[in-house]
């Protein structure tokens, strides 16, 4: 924790004088009955190096700037770290790899006629080179009606999906995610 006097900086604003440097109190290191795996780094004195920046205009105004930097130096260090020595410097966080570019994922409506009313996928040659375009061009999936009429079409409790399932297996075999929307009506526009 540092405390810099308020006075002190208040003297670096005027341009008059020149302040003297701020004051610096470090805490203490941690006690030394702390488990160890609290202590994730090895025992290091810390010391602060403060500096203010002379600002002009009048005091009331001019904002006070102060940057700080933190340099340690491992308890049986004779000398001063610095951040330049290659052996005083440690780094942690996550290693930055390109990331994807990832957008809004979009999604295709397919024409209502994809299966037709016997249930069979319409067209499955051109759906299939459909759905590589739509994958080369950065499509995400396709938006599917799924038509009950179609699906029980037989008698109640008889369901057939084979023309649906046609087209969710062609789609994934292209790479494509396949949204079903369900229209519980014979035929047309249910969304």
């Amino acid at each position: 924790m540092a405390c810099i006097s308020p006075s002190r900086i208040a003297g670096s604003c005027s341009g008059r004088r020149r302040a003297p440097p701020p004051t610096v109190a470090v805490g203490p290191p941690p006690p030394s009955h702390w488990p160890s795996y609290l202590l994730r780094v090895p025992a290091m004195r810390p010391s602060l190096s403060v500096r203010t920046r002379r600002c002009k205009g009048p005091r009331s105004r001019t904002p006070i700037i102060v940057s700080s930097k933190l340099f340690s130096k491992p308890s049986d260090a004779e000398g001063f770290v610095s951040p330049e020595n290659p052996g005083g410097n440690e780094e942690y966080g996550l290693p930055l790899g390109p990331e994807p570019c990832r957008g809004v994922p979009v999604f295709v409506t397919l024409p209502v006629d994809a299966v037709d009313a016997e249930g069979r996928m319409t067209r499955p040659k051109a759906m299939a080179v459909s759905f590589l375009a739509l994958k080369a061009g950065g499509v995400e999936g396709v938006v599917m009606e799924v038509w009950w009429g179609i699906v029980e079409r037989e008698g109640p409790g008889i369901y057939d999906w084979k023309g649906y399932r046609d087209v969710v297996a062609r789609a994934a075999k292209c790479g494509l995610k396949v949204r079903a929307i369900m229209s519980f009506h014979q035929s047309g526009r249910g969304f």
